[in-house]
């Protein structure tokens, strides 16, 4: 007896668990402030203090422990840490930790990455990522929300799922700090 439930199990447990992987919320946002000086890999001052203030505006969105947190990682030493530093804050309040292992050039395999991870199911998934790939990944996600901005740091995208994958709304929202 034991053996045909335990066959039964594993005969239904792939209809138990859904083929689509989606978060239930996507908040899409730009690295906070950087410094006049291109060459500075950080974030300013008004971006560390945007960085701070960030985790009170996520939370509109579901609870701190149901947020994911990822970041366009540094690609070399060079590189931009700003997305990173923008939701580290985040992390740190959250106890989550940063993906960051996709860097610029990688939006793609992020978001097949994204959409194919069980482990953001019904959860809310903070992107930051610098702008020039932010239009790109709007329409991957599901909704061409145009091109970002260069001059646009206070804005977030919000993609809304349904439990299939189906996107059901997208806002642009203003951070209002």
């Amino acid at each position: 007896m034991k053996l045909v439930c335990f066959i039964i199990t594993l005969i239904t447990l792939p209809l138990t668990h859904s083929a689509v992987a989606m978060p239930k919320t996507v908040v899409l946002i730009r690295h906070a402030e950087k410094p006049a000086n291109e060459s500075n890999i950080h974030l300013s001052e008004k971006g560390y203090a945007r960085a701070a203030m960030l985790p009170r505006f996520f939370v509109k969105f579901d609870s701190a422990s149901a947020i994911r947190l990822i970041a366009q990682g540094q690609k070399d030493a060079d590189s931009s840490l700003r997305p990173i530093e923008t939701v580290t804050p985040a992390s740190r309040q959250f106890r989550q930790p940063i993906l960051h292992q996709f860097v610029k050039g990688e939006s793609r395999g992020m978001v097949d990455y994204l959409k194919s991870s069980h482990a953001f199911d019904g959860k809310t998934v903070v992107i930051s990522w610098g702008h020039d790939e932010l239009g790109a990944i709007s329409r991957m996600l599901g909704d061409d929300q145009g091109d970002w901005s260069s001059k646009v740091f206070d804005r977030a995208w919000v993609f809304r799922y349904r439990n299939d994958g189906t996107l059901i709304q997208v806002e642009d929202i203003a951070q209002e700090f």
